[in-house]
C-alpha cells in the first residue's frame, strides 16, 4: 500500500504514525540504495558547485525512475534510498537509472557519472522518522 500511486498522492506527507515508538511490519520489502562512484574525488576536483550540480542531476535521473515504480526514502549525501512493492519494480526502476544517469551526468571532460546501486528483498519495519516512513531491519 505504501508504494501504490494514489496512496503516495494522497498521503505523501504523512508517516504511518505520530508515535516515534510506532512501527509497522512488512514481510516484503525491496531496497535500492544507491551511490556516486568517486565522489569525493569530484567534489575535490570539480570544486563544491560544480559537483553539487551533477549531483543534483543525477538526484532528478533517479527520482524519475524511483517515484515511477516505487517511492524515494531519504537522501543520504549523493546516496539515495528507495523501496519498491516487487523486484521487478526495482529492477526496472534501477535499469532506467544506469541507462539515463551517464547520458544526462556528463562530467567536464566528456565522462559520464557513474553509480553504483544495491538492491536486497525482505522483511522490515516501517518508522516515522524525520518526517518520512523509514525502514529498520535484516534488510
Amino acid at each position: 500500500m505504501l508504494h501504490h500511486s494514489s496512496f503516495q498522492r494522497l498521503f505523501k506527507d504523512q508517516v504511518v504514525s505520530s508515535d516515534p515508538e510506532a512501527l509497522l511490519h512488512i514481510t516484503n520489502v525491496v531496497l535500492v540504495f544507491t551511490d556516486v562512484v568517486g565522489s569525493t574525488n569530484l567534489y575535490a576536483s570539480l570544486g563544491d558547485g560544480p559537483a553539487l550540480h551533477l549531483v543534483r542531476q543525477h538526484y532528478k535521473v533517479l527520482f524519475a525512475a524511483f517515484t515511477r515504480h516505487g517511492r524515494v526514502v531519504k537522501t543520504i549525501g549523493d546516496a539515495v534510498m528507495a523501496s519498491f512493492s516487487s523486484g521487478r519494480h526495482a529492477i526496472e526502476a534501477c535499469a532506467e537509472s544506469l541507462y539515463n544517469v551517464p547520458k544526462a551526468c556528463k562530467l567536464p571532460d566528456g565522462s559520464s557519472l557513474e553509480i553504483r546501486i544495491g538492491i536486497h528483498c525482505g522483511s522490515a519495519v516501517v518508522v516515522p522518522l524525520n518526517g518520512v516512513n523509514d525502514y529498520f531491519g535484516q534488510t
